[in-house]
């Protein structure tokens, strides 16, 4: 490995006066001084055999008699230089298979070894840049007119920096897990925004994105706070960023299940709990909640959110079902029940079909002479409007015959024809049109 500095031939000029100096001194006080001293050889004597100048390719050997570069210093089969090349860089290093290794405080405080590799706090640098301490962190800083960022290693952590080291943006752990916004992350993405629990604004915590210049297509992530538990919230929204318009999120499109308050869902949607959907973009209003009622061992189909809120329909495990309003069907209305002696076989009724909306009474009665006075049940004119009545009376026994001669919801008054006072026996039937229903149209618009 090279590492290149800028010198002018001046400096080479200046270095090699400053050698010739020492060399001078060194003259004086081998031969004028009183304490004589020794460059090379005896007092008395100026050696310059480890020194060598060569005038003809303007270079200096120091431990050798060969140099090859402007200045080179040999000790045994250890050498180094000192080259500039042109006037476009000045090169120092080591020219033969010997690490290039740097002091400070006489310690060695960086290496580059033979292969390029270099070693900060270490003589054995094992990757392209090795920074080795060892005990505390470890890191470098990368810094300019606008922020400092450091890449600090600490405690088997990995720290992402900002600020000088004043605020950690980013940390990976040991076991893989990645904290954004953490220093401890406890899972393996653990994404933390800097908002409390209790902060009643929309916070968007992370989002995943196309890379459009504008209007970029995203999934978001957001959270509400809330000064109790139960009214805080979470949020994924597909969205087109600046436009008021969203997307579609699926899940399991290609299969598999969705369990929600389970972890072992059972169907393509399994939910633990109570649903509530709604078409209504304002809440509180066309709600429909779906549930399972412990007490009736049943399911309720709900409109609203409250205790007091109306089932729409009742569907019990003894198979009852109960509907709150209309029921419409394209269809037959049927009833089926096994066939008592053959169990391959079943018993279909067919409800009779009107255009009104009627309710229908029966039962038996008797005249006396040649009169009856019925009163009808309370529960019958409780549902039944008092006008659209009508009544027919069978006899049972020989008579004139019979006829209605007074009806209402209340009472209903059989005669004998003809002034007959018999004491026949008869059945009666009586229809009306349902309270609240006199009006039901029966040629409608489709919805």
């Amino acid at each position: 490995m090279q590492i290149k500095i800028k010198i002018e031939k001046k400096h080479v000029y200046f270095l090699t006066a400053i050698i010739l100096a020492v060399i001078g001194v060194s003259y004086v006080i081998a031969y004028g001084g009183t304490s004589p001293a020794t460059v090379g050889h005896s007092a008395g004597e100026l050696d310059l055999t480890p020194l060598s100048i060569d005038t003809v390719n303007s270079r200096v050997g120091i431990g050798t008699t060969s140099p090859g570069y402007p200045l080179e210093i040999k000790a045994g089969t250890v050498s180094a230089f000192l080259q500039p090349v042109a006037s476009t860089e000045f090169r120092f290093g080591s020219a033969s298979t010997h690490p290039l290794t740097i002091y400070s405080g006489g310690t060695e405080r960086m290496r580059i070894d033979t292969s390029g590799n270099v070693g900060i706090g270490t003589t054995n640098p094992q990757t392209t840049l090795h920074l080795e301490r060892s005990s505390g962190a470890v890191g470098i800083r990368m810094k300019n007119d606008w922020q400092a960022w450091d890449i600090v290693t600490a405690n088997g952590n990995l720290f992402f920096k900002r600020n000088e080291g004043a605020t950690t943006e980013m940390t990976l752990a040991e076991g893989g897990k990645l904290g954004v916004g953490t220093t401890g992350p406890t899972y393996h993405l653990d994404v933390r925004h800097g908002f409390t629990k209790t902060d009643t604004t929309w916070r968007n915590v992370f989002r995943l994105g196309s890379n459009d210049a504008a209007n970029s297509l995203t999934l978001q992530f957001a959270m509400l706070g809330a000064a109790t538990q139960s009214d805080r919230k979470a949020m994924i929204q597909v969205a087109e960023e600046g436009v008021a318009n969203t997307g579609t999120l699926s899940l399991q499109p290609n299969g598999g299940s969705v369990g929600i308050g389970t972890t072992n869902p059972a169907s393509k949607l399994d939910v633990n709990g109570q649903i509530t959907a709604s078409s209504y973009a304002a809440p509180g209003t066309g709600y429909m909640q779906f549930y399972v009622d412990s007490s009736a061992d049943g399911y309720r189909f709900r409109k609203g959110t409250t205790a007091s809120s109306t089932d729409l329909v009742q569907v019990l495990n003894s198979g009852d079902v109960g509907i709150l309003g209309s029921l419409s069907v394209g269809g037959v209305k049927n009833f089926v029940q096994d066939h008592p002696t053959d169990p391959i076989k079943e018993i279909v009724y067919t409800s009779i079909e009107s255009g009104e909306v009627r309710t229908l009474l029966t039962g038996s009665a008797e005249l006396k002479n040649g009169e009856a006075v019925i009163s009808l049940p309370e529960h019958f004119s409780l549902v039944t409007n008092n006008e659209g009545l009508t009544a027919v009376a069978t006899p049972t026994q020989e008579s004139n015959g019979l006829y209605v001669s007074y009806k209402d919801n209340k009472k209903l008054i059989v005669k004998e024809i003809n002034n007959g006072r018999s004491d026949t026996t008869f059945d009666y039937i009586i229809t009306g049109i349902r309270t609240d229903y006199e009006d039901k149209e029966i040629i409608r618009d489709k919805d």
